[in-house]
């Protein structure tokens, strides 16, 4: 709930700072998933906090009691047609908060655009929302690998460098996304002496073993003392792909004889 908190403390915070209205009434729209199965309890603690970081930004901002700030809440579903929806029903808000889901926010981003308002989101990690042509006034308060595709493999580099790690096994899903990841972080690392002596892809699926997959890494890759280093993304259902294991990296100091 701590972490929570401050997050959504920090995109409050980040939000007022940014407003150039006089002071009077600020109507915020929240949309948090508080009906969707495996999003139902983030929803619900989220909306728990909402007061508490209003009052914070009193008490630790520059806004004075004389700004009035109220909100709405409305259940996005992380369902991108019902979040248009919830968006459309908040056009009274001056700004948005959320949604929490991809698909939500690159429907509801859209609107939030044409009304020339910002939405904040405290998730989403479409690599699509960054296309300030279409989401000029969107925004996230949290970074993910995917968005960043150009900058993880030299993050995960200057990672194994601080730990002094000269081998990684590379595991990644094979997608237009992380594939091109895996490969280039793959290369940065052969040029700067890392050594990569397992790089393998796989499909999520009910048939996919991870005991069978993950055997080819111990085989080919497997030291007498290894940490893991584990970049998650999870995964919830058939259509909506959050997070799955992307990354394994391995810190491996000595190999078997």
């Amino acid at each position: 709930m701590e972490i929570r908190y401050l997050r959504l403390k920090a995109f409050y915070t980040f939000l007022f700072i940014q407003f150039a209205v006089p002071s009077g009434n600020i109507h915020l729209g929240v949309m948090l998933p508080t009906s969707r199965p495996g999003f139902s309890e983030l929803g619900r603690a989220l909306e728990l906090v909402i007061a508490p970081a209003i009052q914070h930004v009193y008490n630790h901002s520059r806004l004075s009691g004389q700004w009035n700030i109220t909100y709405t809440v409305k259940d996005s579903a992380c369902h991108k047609t019902a979040a248009i929806g919830k968006t459309y029903e908040l056009y009274t808000a001056d700004a948005f908060i959320g949604p929490a889901c991809s698909d939500s926010c690159l429907s509801a981003g859209l609107l939030a655009s044409y009304w020339n308002k910002p939405m904040i989101s405290y998730s989403c990690s479409s690599v699509e929302l960054s296309n300030r042509l279409f989401y000029p006034t969107f925004a996230r308060t949290q970074p993910f690998s995917r968005t960043y595709s150009r900058e993880t493999p030299d993050i995960l580099l200057q990672s194994m460098r601080v730990y002094n790690w000269a081998r990684a096994a590379i595991i990644s899903t094979e997608d237009l996304v992380w594939t091109p990841i895996a490969i280039s972080m793959t290369e940065l690392f052969q040029k700067n002496n890392i050594s990569v002596p397992f790089k393998g892809f796989y499909v999520p699926s009910s048939s996919f073993s991870h005991h069978a997959f993950l055997s080819q890494v111990k085989d080919k890759a497997r030291s007498k003392q290894c940490f893991f280093l584990f970049f998650k993304v999870f995964f919830s259902g058939l259509h909506f792909l959050i997070m799955t294991y992307v990354y394994v990296a391995f810190k491996c100091q000595e190999q078997d004889t």
